[in-house]
């Protein structure tokens, strides 16, 4: 099924909150929403909470809040199924990326911009791939114990 324009709305029948988004695969359900302006964290995570759960996602899925500040910059909310508002989210970059170009709305290249960082990425025309490109951090290091013979 085409998937650049899904049948699918938030809020009252009139005045939706959000609606008619696109469906993405980066190996895990995406659904991105294109907004005017850039969304709080409470929006995105009582708007996603709705979206990850609805019939159309029997396995739920991953929601972004895609707002296309210029063809080459994209600010994104991401609610990640099972884990809620994620300060980042390098599938979820992709997917807005991927579904902005599908639209029109940005160049094959664009900067994706979360309140943590941004992340460069690039849906290349020849052979269909998406490159992510950005900074890694180390977050933890620890040490497991050895497991012990019964």
């Amino acid at each position: 099924m085409n998937t650049e324009r899904v049948e699918l709305q938030v809020g009252p029948i009139d005045a939706p909150l959000v609606h008619t988004p696109v469906c993405v695969s980066m190996g895990n359900p995406h659904v991105v929403f294109f907004v005017d302006a850039p969304v709080t964290d409470a929006f995105a995570t009582g708007t996603g909470s709705l979206v990850e759960h609805h019939p159309l996602f029997p396995e739920g899925v991953n929601v972004g809040f895609a707002h296309i500040a210029a063809r080459d910059h994209i600010q994104l909310k991401v609610w990640e199924r099972g884990a809620g508002l994620t300060s980042a989210c390098g599938t979820g970059a992709c997917a807005a990326q991927v579904a902005a170009v599908r639209r029109g709305l940005t160049d094959r290249v664009a900067t994706v911009e979360f309140e943590s960082g941004s992340l460069v990425i690039e849906w290349r025309e020849a052979d269909g791939h998406v490159i992510m490109t950005g900074p890694i951090t180390m977050d933890y290091a620890g040490k497991l114990p050895q497991r012990t013979a019964a």
